[in-house]
């Protein structure tokens, strides 16, 4: 089964039962969903009104907007690339893809 992100019609549920007094174990049941994903979401996105659907999938929407994508090139390294560790490919590894490149007739 591929993973989905909650939707906002899921997220206002989970809302609605929440304030209800439904358990944790109950809300994912009837979503069909993990019962640790239900409780990560109320522990995650609670604000200081509690949980609130609108605000809730606001940031699980600005936090997939600012999270590193893989495979990105950063300027500032010079073109190599940066992965999600954020550590730059080393060297060697440039240096053999180069050679590699140079032999197959890619580069001059």
């Amino acid at each position: 089964m591929a993973y989905t992100q909650l939707t906002s019609e899921e997220r206002h549920y989970i809302e609605t039962r929440h304030k209800m007094g439904d358990s944790t174990t109950a809300i994912a049941k009837a979503l069909v969903r993990s019962q640790s994903t239900v409780s990560r979401e109320l522990t995650r996105n609670r604000g200081a009104r509690g949980y609130r659907h609108k605000q809730a999938h606001a940031k699980a929407q600005q936090r997939h907007a600012d999270k590193p994508k893989a495979g990105q090139v950063d300027p500032g390294t010079g073109g190599q690339h940066q992965y999600a560790t954020g550590t730059a490919m080393e060297p060697r590894t440039d240096q053999r893809r180069t050679e590699r490149r140079r032999q197959d007739g890619c580069l001059p």
